[in-house]
């Protein structure tokens, strides 16, 4: 009876809330050392303004899309990794983070980082690609190459509530949630997330 409330309660409460997660990581502390792809054919790579076309590939010409990426590396505020499928010449995933600030709609409120912290945004796999675990291995792949490569120390994390598959995942790395912000739904078919 009790889990039948709470099933009840939490579908009750999503169709009326948004509730948004910021999980923290100390990159020193996570579990995500030497951590290679399981996969000879993609190759992990740090995308810069060079690789706009492999961008523009990815999101099959999509014109909003590839003008946020094109604004993104001309702020210098972004940084973007991808794995790179050697068979096919083209993206097959990428993963975006932040360096300085960032507004999150999802959080309704402006994101300030200190120089040794990042918070991972935004990542798109092509549809042809999907179900290969790249999400999870660029997680891990991603962590491991910013600890042993860079100075940052801490990475932010933004996860919609009500997800537990991801709060596992996230957990598991060694993610710890710092703040939850709970928003009031408007009222509008499709109501779409950042």
């Amino acid at each position: 009876m009790k889990t039948l409330f709470i099933r009840f309660y939490n579908k009750y409460f999503r169709s009326v809330f948004d509730c948004s997660r910021l999980y923290k990581l100390d990159l020193q502390k996570a579990k995500v050392n030497s951590y290679e792809s399981k996969s000879e054919r993609f190759e992990f790579m740090i995308a810069d303004v060079g690789t706009m076309g492999l961008h523009e590939t990815l999101y099959e010409n999509n014109t909003e899309k590839i003008n946020i990426i094109r604004n993104r590396y001309t702020e210098g505020n972004y940084q973007c990794f991808a794995y790179f499928d050697k068979l096919n010449g083209r993206f097959a995933y990428t993963r975006w983070v932040c360096k300085n600030q960032f507004y999150s709609e999802a959080m309704k409120q402006q994101i300030l980082l200190k120089p040794d912290e990042l918070l991972t945004l935004d990542s798109y796999t092509s549809p042809q690609y999907r179900k290969q675990g790249l999400h999870k291995t660029m997680n891990y792949q991603m962590l491991d190459w910013l600890k042993q490569n860079t100075d940052y120390r801490y990475i932010y994390m933004i996860i919609m509530c009500f997800m537990p598959h991801l709060e596992k995942i996230v957990r598991k790395i060694g993610y710890k949630p710092v703040k939850t912000v709970f928003s009031k739904k408007i009222n509008q078919p499709n109501n779409q997330h950042c």
